[in-house]
C-alpha cells in the first residue's frame, strides 16, 4: 500500500470538513425547531394559564352563588320545621281521647 499525499490527505479534511459541516447545519436545524417549539409551548401555557385564571375567578363566583342559594333553601326548611313544629301539638290536642 503507498503512503498517502498530501493531496490525498488534504482531500481527507475537506471530506471530514464537509461531513461536519452537514451534521452541524442538521443540528443548526434542529435546534431551532426546538426553540420555535419552546416558544410556542410557553405561549400556549401563558394563555393556559390565563384561562385558568379566568375559569378559577368564574367557580369563585358560582361558589358564592351557590352558597348564598343554599342559605335561602336552609332558611325556607326551618321555616317549614318551625311550622310543622307548631301544627303538631295543635293536631295532638284536635284528637279525640277515644280515638288514641
Amino acid at each position: 500500500m503507498a503512503e498517502p499525499t498530501l493531496t490525498d490527505v488534504l482531500n481527507a479534511i475537506a471530506d471530514m470538513g464537509r461531513h461536519f459541516t452537514g451534521k452541524l447545519d442538521s443540528n443548526s436545524e434542529r435546534l431551532d425547531r426546538l426553540e420555535r417549539d419552546l416558544r410556542d409551548f410557553k405561549n400556549e401555557m401563558t394563555t393556559f394559564k390565563s384561562e385558568m385564571q379566568t375559569f378559577q375567578e368564574v367557580q369563585k363566583e358560582r361558589h358564592v352563588e351557590l352558597r348564598t342559594e343554599l342559605k335561602v333553601v336552609s332558611a325556607r326548611l326551618d321555616e317549614q320545621r318551625q311550622t310543622i313544629n307548631a301544627m303538631i301539638p295543635t293536631r295532638i290536642a284536635a284528637v279525640p281521647p277515644a280515638a288514641e
